[in-house]
């Protein structure tokens, strides 16, 4: 009967997933038996600002590296105030203080809550020439206090509010990474995704092209000659087993970078 045949595949189904999970272990744990010593680069932390002193103790007390808040748009003029970075400071000041390697952000995230209403009409070219300054002059800033930087976020036609075509996308991460690098000689980026199995992508963009997974948008972006250090993955609500989970790390781990998740 077909409930006996359905009962029967979901425990078939179970037990394939208590074998891959297993199996991911036995190698995690394969894996770290072969350090001669324990790892002194790990980094570990969550979003670094200023709590109450028994939550801040807690955190402090496990992590040596935070995510430091990213500054606020202001109004378009004048050009030169652009930008307020008090929250971004005090958040990178209270990291310093306690001696926890920092984070922070150039910034190119082309999402509602991360973009100025006056800048959403403007062409590509002006945006463009726009986040070069922003990221340029961010760094500049920071330059020597930030080792890390999250560049741009979510650019695997999933955060893309202008609907920029692909190769504009490609063009705006290039320059964006390069902008960092002329504030910053030694800030290493990060370009950021999410959703890692990209179940956004079934549909096609607006202009009918095929979106980008975000392996995908990062394959494109070493043919582009996109320079960046750290791949970032933000594992949220994955659901996906660990099995599943270290097949899609073992993708990008081809890409011969450190991953921050």
């Amino acid at each position: 009967p077909d409930a006996a045949r359905i009962a029967a595949a979901y425990e078939a189904l179970s037990h394939g997933l208590h074998a891959g999970e297993r199996l991911t272990l036995n190698l995690a744990r394969y894996r770290i038996s072969k350090f001669a010593a324990p790892r002194k680069d790990f980094l570990f932390g969550g979003l670094g600002t200023v709590r109450g002193a028994e939550v801040e103790k807690l955190f402090t007390d496990v992590s040596n590296f935070a995510t430091i808040s990213w500054y606020t748009w202001k109004n378009e003029q004048p050009e030169a105030q652009r930008i307020d970075y008090g929250r971004m400071d005090a958040s990178l000041q209270w990291c310093l203080d306690h001696k926890l390697v920092p984070k922070g952000f150039g910034y190119v995230y082309l999402a509602n809550g991360a973009t100025p209403e006056w800048i959403r009409s403007w062409p590509f070219e002006k945006v463009l020439t726009e986040y070069k300054r922003v990221v340029e002059q961010t760094m500049r800033r920071y330059a020597g206090k930030i080792p890390y930087v999250e560049v741009i976020n979510e650019a695997h036609d999933k955060s893309n509010l202008f609907h920029f075509s692909q190769a504009q996308i490609l063009e705006l991460t290039r320059e964006a990474c390069r902008a960092a690098r002329l504030g910053s000689p030694t800030v290493k980026r990060q370009i950021n995704h999410c959703c890692m199995w990209a179940e956004y992508a079934k549909r096609a963009n607006a202009d009918g092209s095929r979106r980008w997974s975000p392996y995908r948008y990062l394959a494109d972006c070493v043919k582009a000659g996109v320079e960046w250090e750290i791949t970032g993955l933000q594992l949220y609500y994955p659901q996906q087993d660990l099995f599943e989970i270290e097949r899609m790390l073992a993708r990008f781990k081809k890409l011969n970078r450190p991953i921050h998740i």
